[in-house]
């Protein structure tokens, strides 16, 4: 039976978790792209993540015609 890390703690440094993450986290900071892009969902998948992203001024601007 594999164990789970609890909720909250991070993986050690030099894991291949830790890798994992920190590749996601390059990852995501190349499609938010400095704020310009919004993440909307996000879903795993069996191998890796579906993510819906649209830039911010969408979302503002669908705000404004609904308000």
């Amino acid at each position: 039976m594999t164990q789970r890390r609890p909720a909250g703690v991070a993986p050690p440094p030099g894991s291949v978790e830790r890798a994992y993450l920190d590749g996601l986290e390059r990852w995501m900071h190349e499609l938010w792209a400095l704020g310009r892009n919004v993440v909307l969902v996000w879903a795993p998948l069996e191998k890796g993540l579906e993510i819906l992203l649209i830039p911010h001024y969408v979302l503002a601007d669908f705000a404004s015609e609904v308000l």
